[in-house]
């Protein structure tokens, strides 16, 4: 795990950490002259990591429309072999029952064995074009490597391109919440998102109604025929029962995770339904379950969770549509929590499963779990913390080559906006080619890959014959090619126990070591390039990302659903807890306070989820109530207004004097104002600096009264909101301040 220190001058430190030990790397600050264009609309990170965040949140709109690129937009045919969505989870939730576990070879999926099967999304979807045609690479291929065997490799020495040096890590915002784990949830999936996933669900609740009761009329009277005193309603009557529910709340919805985890936590392997058991059997305690919600309302939930409009659906021709606001969210709320630093993974995640009418299902056979939905992940290659995620929606119509180089160039842009360049991009054999790595040195990126020899331009003169090192062969044998025209391009063909291969550019060829495990158990030291180092260091951000969220307490794993959608959006809840827990950690070292395991901080936030209620997610500032440490805010100082009435200064009416003027009195007025307040509410905020106001015995100014009493304006009493309004003419210097400020 990578940490971030603070040195005595201030300057974020960051080390890198092997199972509790820690090693310092750089930590001078260096800014690049090449930074990666910023995108107009969105907002910077240079905002979120700095002391006035809160301004930055409201900015940044979650369920803004997606980026055309993210989409694959093409017919909707596909839609026509998905299930219905009628039909709910009820029946499997409380047996677990594992409705997919044989797959079937006849359900068409996209399988990860060549590059040809990875055509993903259409090509004016993704404007990027890579510098090398066919026809140069056929040619680079032929005659344009020089090749060097490891005796003569003296003669190709190269020192790798410098990178970024700048601080990194976990950005201002996400340290404001990283001490509490409600808190530090809240940050990657806001209640502006619960609140629209209870929204949605119960739309889609009210939508089903009248399926949902022909289909309780149809069960009763089958049962009627085995049991004659069953009784059948009419399907007015099963409509009218069912509407008498209380809608879904957002806080029932947390709470649902919240069950969830504490499932992941301490399984009952029978079947998730002995939760809610009432009695005590031998050894074997109650269910607590019920405590929190009861098992019926837990059903409603998983029955009909739901997250965006069906009736847009056939429109828009995403594959990804039913689960897109959530996927919307974290993209952002990821972006905003952390700086990446010279160091980067890429690689392909994988939400486990195997729903056969999953659009998006892809077989991948050399993951742990071959069935599933597949994500670019972009990652911190020392703490594996994920800055972005795509998730690859499958073939389109149209095939194109190089989906997964066009997503590695396409997610280094969204996640380094308007930020230095200098990275090293490291990815495997699935995304590296001669193309990328062009592309990425061409943006100021160096770039280390595995690579597959099939790919066209490799330098196949340096290929190993043998599959496997012959005896006679010594451990770390390795033959370069370096591209004639650009000499900063290596071929690597490494011999391990079988023949490695890598690509890079920008990286030193200089002779160093990396440690292998032999049979016996003991370690040996085998010779490499530098570049081959910097792969096995760099490379596993990806890797340890899933371990943590598929390995340990994975929420995705503690329920089994029909619906593929829902069984998505419980991996990205675990993505963003994972997330969550590595900031949390890195916080707290960096506070020498101790660091919890990963399971006490499941334990931690089980709990406050189990205690979240409607209160919780009543009107206010959601973000500004979370914040677990102090932060500098603008003064909130009484100013004289500059404007003048003739011979006196201008008075307006007193905010608080007005709120509790009784009809037809005249509230106070005062030539005093609050600029900073006056920024945030965008209106002129005039407050007496006289005391009128009492509470608890103590007499209070107006200006008390909105900054201590109120929060700020925050937190108005609801029957006094309706009385306060703003001037929409502001004073002229707080408006030149507002455009400053913005």
């Amino acid at each position: 795990m990578g940490v971030a220190e603070t040195t005595d001058r201030g300057v974020p430190e960051m080390t890198v950490a092997a199972e509790d030990e820690t090693e310092p790397i750089v930590t001078e600050v260096q800014n690049s002259p090449r930074r990666v264009p910023d995108i107009p609309t969105a907002v910077s990170l240079d905002d979120f990591d700095s002391d006035n965040f809160l301004d930055a949140l409201p900015r940044d709109r979650l369920f803004a429309p997606a980026d055309a690129d993210d989409l694959n937009v093409g017919e909707a045919d596909w839609l026509l072999s998905l299930d219905s969505d009628v039909e709910g989870d009820e029946e499997t939730i409380m047996l677990d029952e594992d409705e997919d576990a044989e797959e079937d070879d006849s359900v068409e999926a996209d399988v990860e064995d060549d590059e040809s099967n990875h055509d993903g999304n259409e090509e004016e979807e993704v404007p990027l074009e890579f510098d090398l045609s066919d026809d140069e690479l056929n040619r680079l291929q032929a005659s344009g490597w020089d090749t060097f065997d490891e005796h003569h490799s003296n003669q190709v020495l190269h020192d790798a391109a410098p990178l970024y040096e700048g601080p990194w890590g976990p950005t201002r915002a996400a340290l404001a919440y990283a001490e509490n784990p409600l808190a530090l949830f809240y940050f990657f999936l806001p209640k502006e998102l619960w609140r629209k996933v209870a929204q949605e669900t119960n739309n889609y609740r009210n939508e089903s109604i009248d399926a949902i009761a022909q289909g309780m009329r149809a069960r009763a009277r089958a049962r009627r025929e085995t049991t004659p005193s069953t009784i059948v309603l009419s399907v007015e009557e099963y409509k009218a029962k069912l509407r008498r529910k209380n809608p879904i709340q957002p806080h029932e919805i947390v709470r649902f995770i919240g069950l969830l985890v504490a499932r992941a936590l301490e399984p009952r392997r029978e079947s998730l339904s002995r939760h809610w058991v009432t009695k005590v059997e031998g050894a074997l305690s109650r269910g607590t379950f019920g405590q929190f919600l009861s098992r019926d309302r837990f059903q409603d939930i998983a029955r009909f969770l739901h997250f965006n409009d069906n009736s847009k659906q056939a429109e828009s021709g995403d594959r990804a549509f039913k689960i897109r606001p959530v996927i919307q969210a974290l993209q952002k709320t990821f972006f905003r929590g952390y700086r990446l630093g010279a160091r980067i993974s890429f690689d392909e995640g994988m939400v486990p499963m195997s729903h056969r009418r999953n659009p998006m299902r892809q077989y991948m056979p050399m993951k742990p779990n071959k069935w599933g939905t597949k994500f670019y992940m972009t990652c911190c290659a020392e703490t594996a913390y994920c800055s972005r995620l795509e998730i690859y929606c499958g073939k389109a119509d149209e095939k194109e080559d190089a989906v997964a180089q066009r997503a590695v160039v396409k997610n280094l842009g969204h996640v380094l906006r308007g930020q230095p360049t200098q990275r090293l991009v490291c990815t495997d054999n699935f995304c590296t080619s001669l193309p990328l790595s062009h592309k990425l040195s061409s943006m100021g990126y160096s770039h280390v890959g595995t690579i597959r020899k099939d790919r066209k331009g490799w330098c196949t003169a340096i290929e190993f014959k043998q599959k496997k090192r012959p005896k006679r062969m010594q451990r770390g044998t390795y033959r370069i090619g370096v591209w004639r025209d650009h000499p900063k391009v290596v071929a690597l063909a490494w011999m391990d126990n079988k023949p490695v291969r890598f690509l890079g550019i920008g990286c030193s060829t200089q002779r160093a070591e990396v440690t292998r495990r032999e049979r016996d158990g003991s370690i040996s030291v085998v010779p490499c390039p530098r570049l081959v180092r910097d792969y096995h260091e760099a490379m596993g951000g990806v890797d340890l990302h899933d371990q943590l969220r598929l390995q340990r307490y994975s929420i995705q794993r503690a329920i089994r659903m029909r619906k593929y959608y829902k069984v998505i959006f419980l991996g990205l809840v675990d993505l963003a807890m994972v997330n969550a827990f590595i900031v949390h950690k890195i916080a707290l070292k960096r506070r020498n306070k101790p660091v919890p395991t990963h399971a006490a901080f499941m334990r931690s936030l089980h709990t406050e989820l189990l205690n979240q209620t409607s209160e919780d997610f009543a009107a206010g500032d959601d973000m500004a109530d979370l914040v677990t440490e102090p932060l500098p805010r603008h003064p909130h100082i009484l100013e004289k207004t500059e404007e003048m009435n003739g011979a006196k200064r201008r008075q307006w009416l007193c905010k608080v004097c007005s709120a509790y003027a009784g009809a037809g009195v005249r509230s106070y007025e005062t030539s005093y104002f609050c600029a900073t307040c006056s920024r945030e509410k965008k209106g002129r905020v005039t407050l007496c600096n006289k005391p009128r106001r009492l509470d608890r015995g103590s007499a209070l100014t107006c200006d008390q009264v909105w900054h201590q009493s109120w929060k700020n304006g925050t937190a108005i009493p609801p029957e006094l909101q309706h009385k306060i309004r703003f001037v929409s003419k502001r004073r002229p210097e707080v408006a030149e301040e507002v455009e400053q400020e913005e």
